[in-house]
């Protein structure tokens, strides 16, 4: 069996689980640790988190894409307690311990509820969820979500929701909600600027046009320049006069 491979070094804690001891010659024996399983995220939230280690919250369910992102779902035993809050902890100081253990790897926590279209909206954060309806053998389920939403809730390489979908055990399939409202609001404000765009607007954007009548002097000033010059070039040359010499 093969076996994936994690360089360590000397000095720093391990955190893992311990699969298997194998053992070898001179009773040096080889141990294999498992990181990546759903029962090591378990275990690290028991020994972070004591609601969690006395099953005050309870973990319902954990579906992981080792390196990339964990689904946790989670229910508190008791009213006064919210499991989420109780597991992420006031500024995050009770998941941040636990982040560090898995590396670059992203927690979502999620409330775990008896009605499937809560729990649905919540194993799809962080989309946003308009509506949600589960067909009548109660194995799939339609999402209805803003077209800004979908690649929040298909996630990197769809691993978003088939992480949604192994924690939810439904089958599901996007549908992009229509933007009807937003249509409606950009007809009521063009037909509310209706008026200023043909009327006003468009009269400034007009260019003036010179009087009517100054138009016409200017016409006749370069008529009448046009006769001058066209009568003086008509006109015959006059010759030169001689003058008389003296004696002659």
């Amino acid at each position: 069996m093969a076996w994936a491979v994690e360089w360590l070094t000397v000095g720093p804690p391990v955190r893992a689980l311990l699969k298997e001891v194998v053992p070898e010659q001179r009773h040096e024996n080889q141990l294999i640790l498992d990181g990546a399983a759903g029962g090591f995220l378990r275990s690290l939230f028991e020994l972070e988190i004591p609601e969690v280690y006395e099953q005050i919250v309870e973990i319902k369910k954990i579906v992981r894409v080792p390196g990339y992102k964990s689904k946790v779902a989670v229910i508190s035993h008791d009213r006064n307690i919210d499991p989420v809050g109780t597991c992420v902890g006031v500024g995050g100081v009770r998941i941040r311990p636990i982040l560090k253990e898995l590396g670059s790897e992203k927690v979502d926590i999620i409330a775990w509820s008896e009605f499937s279209e809560e729990f649905v909206k919540g194993a799809l954060k962080p989309a946003e969820i308009k509506r949600v309806e589960i067909n009548e053998a109660g194995d799939a389920v339609q999402v209805w979500l803003n077209e800004d939403q979908r690649s929040l809730a298909i996630g990197k390489g769809g691993k978003n929701i088939l992480l949604a979908s192994r924690l939810t055990g439904l089958a599901i399939q996007l549908v992009q909600e229509e933007p009807k409202k937003a249509l409606l609001d950009d007809e009521v404000d063009i037909a509310e600027f209706s008026e200023s765009l043909d009327g006003s607007s468009a009269d400034e954007s007009k260019p003036e046009e010179p009087p009517q009548e100054a138009a016409t002097d200017a016409e006749s000033a370069v008529e009448a320049a046009s006769d001058d010059a066209e009568g003086a070039s008509e006109q015959p040359e006059e010759e030169p006069v001689v003058p008389e010499k003296p004696g002659e």
